[in-house]
């Protein structure tokens, strides 16, 4: 009798978990529906590759990434000598900045970080040809003693990278 209760009791979970209406559980902690069974296409959907336009959005956020890092290096911690090392602070500050922001706008995967860093990069290397481009704003942000500063190290339409600069 006590094993007739158990497999009516066993007969009832098989019961529920084949009904086709059966599509998610409840997690306890969270309170949220997390579906059982997943469909190719919300498979394929999830293992897309992210689009052009996206990466780069990534890009870009990677390059405020950097001139956010720069501004709040010369402004804020009153730091204008410029060397291997602020460099890599800045880098580093550009990147957690990056994918912080990135979370944010659902930025997640590898490309995206990847993105991000390299629009980082490329900001560090380059941005002095945007204080030639736009002197005054710049000075507005960061300060006419900044602008002066980069147009005497550097020269515009040209790299400048760990005191050198390359022409393009």
């Amino acid at each position: 009798m006590h094993s007739n209760a158990q497999m009516e009791s066993f007969n009832q979970r098989i019961k529920r978990i084949n009904n086709p209406r059966n599509t998610h559980y409840v997690d306890a902690e969270t309170g949220m529906k997390i579906p059982k069974r997943l469909s190719k296409d919300m498979i394929a959907k999830a293992s897309s590759k992210p689009s052009a336009i996206a990466l780069l959005m990534a890009l870009v956020v990677g390059t405020l990434g950097l001139m956010a890092a720069r501004l709040a290096r010369y402004t804020v911690l009153e730091m204008p000598e410029t060397n291997d090392t602020t460099l890599m602070v800045e880098l580093a500050i550009a990147g957690i900045v990056a994918f912080i922001v990135g979370a944010m706008i659902n930025q997640k995967t590898m490309p995206h970080m990847i993105a991000h860093i390299a629009g980082a990069a490329f900001m560090a290397v380059a941005m002095h040809n945007l204080v030639w481009m736009f002197p005054a704003e710049f000075a507005a942000y960061y300060s006419p003693d900044y602008v002066s500063h980069v147009q005497s190290n550097t020269a515009p339409m040209s790299l400048y990278l760990r005191g050198q600069t390359y022409t393009i």
